[in-house]
């Protein structure tokens, strides 16, 4: 046998060759066996020494989850995030952020940790409506960003300047965000084009229109424009469908070229794939699975149909347009998902069990086990339009239609509106909660958490999260609020 333990083979590398040469395999097996425990004891010093330090290092082990707490009450620290990488960020930058109390480089940061999100920041006071008034002091262009300084003895050139207190908008110029090569203020790489000009896209993080002050309590959509409110825009998470996401035909699958990115492991009674990879990556052309044995699939998006025609699927971390399941009767499940997004889902003529999965059209079934879900369409027993419920089974904290609520038995669930910020297959932010979703999905989970696909990415809890940890950095009577902006996701043009 062959020594696998890393102390067990130096011992054994550090012997004189005549006992190397000479030994049957009794004096291998015995330092493999001293080895293995010096390699325990290594392994434990190092975590020891590792759980020292609440920070993630760029190498090496980090501290144990359970040790988080005890750190943050040794520095008085409140734990908001749901994440053991955020609660070390909360944790390592403690001091830092209250010594930045209040300034920008604070907001971004802790945007970045807690809420892992990139956020452009504006001043409610800022867009505030102010009347302009005499000897009322005009700051330089180069303040906010541009050059060159606007000449003033031009009446078209003097109305785009930055500096004015100006409500009614210029409808001679458009608004948006621009690059500049002077467009360095503040860290970013943009800056607003003719900020007293008509919106190119109202309401996102360009908009700087100003407007009379808004009372309204602030939320994703109202109560932007006060001088108490710190807006944060923020772009809608991807969900399964990132910019630059890999794509590889199905039956290329296996080609060298693509170990890095994809494990396969086959046997006489299963077919295991998965991503080995934190890369996105979606399979095209249609998935036939048509031997009979087990098929199991994580970490995948596909643009065609996945179809196994005799064994049982599991699926884990997928996204697919269409996935069939014809495995017979009620004993074993045919389909088995978990944290998955479906455009459409059948297996019917067996039992179908779902757990943290998202379904944005039909759900067919005769039988189904379903939790934590999003049944964003009908639920039914058939393929025609009869709309029958299934023959039996239980769902559990989920949303369905009421049609859906025949032989199933239904335990705290909801029948309330799902709304994504995307309903389409394969486009960016596809099945993932939008702000104007009610609490009881943003928050229906058993755990208190969101239904749906990205339950165990937190969506919903990262922002809230983001926000109630920078209610203690932020100036006494400063309200926070996220909003969501589409158009962060495109970069600014280049200046004409």
């Amino acid at each position: 046998m062959s020594i696998t333990s890393e102390y067990g083979s130096r011992l054994y590398q550090l012997l004189p060759a005549v006992y190397r040469e000479r030994d049957n395999g009794d004096l291998e097996n015995y330092l493999d066996a001293c080895g293995g425990l010096l390699d325990a004891i290594q392994h434990t010093l190092e975590q020891l020494h590792a759980d020292s330090f609440p920070d993630t290092p760029p190498e090496g082990l980090a501290c144990q989850d359970w040790v988080l707490p005890y750190f943050a009450r040794l520095l008085d620290v409140r734990l908001v995030s749901h994440e053991a990488k955020g609660r070390r960020a909360e944790i390592a930058r403690a001091v830092a952020w209250r010594q930045g109390k209040g300034t920008p480089w604070v907001v971004e940061e802790i945007a970045k940790a807690v809420g892992d999100v990139e956020v452009e920041i504006a001043e409610g006071w800022q867009r505030v409506a102010a009347t302009a008034r005499l000897n009322m002091p005009l700051l330089p262009a180069r303040d906010f960003g541009v050059s060159p300084e606007p000449d003033m003895s031009i009446p078209p050139e003097a109305a785009r300047h930055p500096g004015l207190a100006a409500v009614t908008v210029d409808l001679r110029h458009p608004s948006r965000a621009v690059q500049r090569p002077a467009a360095c203020l503040g860290g970013r790489d943009w800056v607003q084009g003719n900020p007293q000009g008509v919106p190119c896209f109202p309401g996102s993080y360009d908009d700087a229109t100003r407007r009379t002050v808004d009372f309204r309590t602030p939320d994703w959509r109202q109560g932007h424009h006060h001088p108490r409110t710190l807006l944060l825009y923020a772009e809608p998470q991807p969900g399964f469908f990132p910019g630059g996401i890999t794509e590889i035909k199905w039956v290329d699958r296996a080609k060298p070229e693509y170990q890095a990115l994809v494990e396969i492991a086959e046997d006489a009674a299963s077919y295991r794939i998965r991503n080995r990879s934190n890369k996105a990556v979606r399979f095209t052309g249609p998935a036939t699975l048509s031997e009979h044995k087990d098929y199991h699939i994580e970490g995948f998006a596909f643009s065609a149909t996945v179809n196994c025609q005799h064994g049982r699927l599991f699926l884990n971390r997928v996204a697919a347009p269409r996935v069939v399941a014809q495995f017979d009767g009620p004993a074993v499940p045919a389909l088995t998902a978990r944290d998955c997004l479906f455009r459409d889902v059948s297996a019917a003529t067996g039992l179908m069990r779902l757990e943290y999965c998202t379904v944005l059209r039909k759900t067919v079934c005769e039988w189904i086990e379903a939790s934590d879900c999003i049944f964003a369409g009908k639920v039914q027993k058939d393929h025609p339009a009869l709309e029958k419920p299934p023959q039996a089974g239980c769902i559990r904290y989920s949303r369905l239609s009421k049609t859906a609520m025949g032989a199933v038995a239904v335990f705290h669930c909801s029948t309330a509106r799902a709304l994504f910020f995307n309903s389409h297959y394969g486009d960016r932010s596809c099945g993932v909660l939008h702000p104007a979703c009610l609490a009881e999905i943003r928050h229906g989970a058993g755990d208190g958490g969101e239904m749906g696909a990205f339950h165990r990415r937190g969506y919903v809890l990262q922002w809230e999260a983001m926000v109630s940890k920078l209610q203690d950095f932020l100036p006494v009577g400063i309200e926070a609020v996220v909003i969501p902006s589409a158009s962060l996701a495109c970069p600014a043009p280049l200046e004409k």
